[in-house]
C-alpha cells in the first residue's frame, strides 16, 4: 500500500529507527555506522581514552580533572589506568 508515493511499510520502519535513536540518545549512547541495520551501541565507559594525554593518578581522575569531567557524562567515574604507554584515562564500567 502506497501514500503519496511511501510505501507504508517504509514509513513505519523509518519511524522505529526514529524511536530507537532518540531513546539511546537520551540513555547517553549512540549509533555507529550510517545504513540502517547498523545498530551497534558504542559507549564512553570500559575503555581507554589516550588521545586525553597522559593521566596522573588522583589529579586527572579526580573530580575538577579533566579524565573524571570527560568520563563522568555518561560513566560510573574515571581511573588512571596503568597501560603499556603508561597511564592512561579509562572510563570506568
Amino acid at each position: 500500500m502506497a501514500i503519496g508515493g511511501v510505501k507504508v511499510g517504509c514509513l513505519v520502519a523509518m519511524l522505529l529507527v526514529a524511536t530507537l535513536a532518540s531513546s539511546e540518545a537520551a540513555a547517553g549512547t549512540r549509533f555507529v555506522g550510517t545504513r540502517p541495520n547498523d545498530h551497534v551501541i558504542e559507549s564512553r565507559c570500559c575503555r581507554e581514552y589516550y588521545d586525553l594525554g597522559e593521566c596522573i593518578p588522583g589529579k586527572n581522575d579526580a573530580p575538577g580533572g579533566n579524565c573524571y569531567e570527560f568520563c563522568i557524562e555518561e560513566c560510573d567515574g574515571a581511573l588512571c589506568k596503568q597501560t603499556s604507554k603508561g597511564h592512561h584515562c579509562h572510563c570506568l564500567c
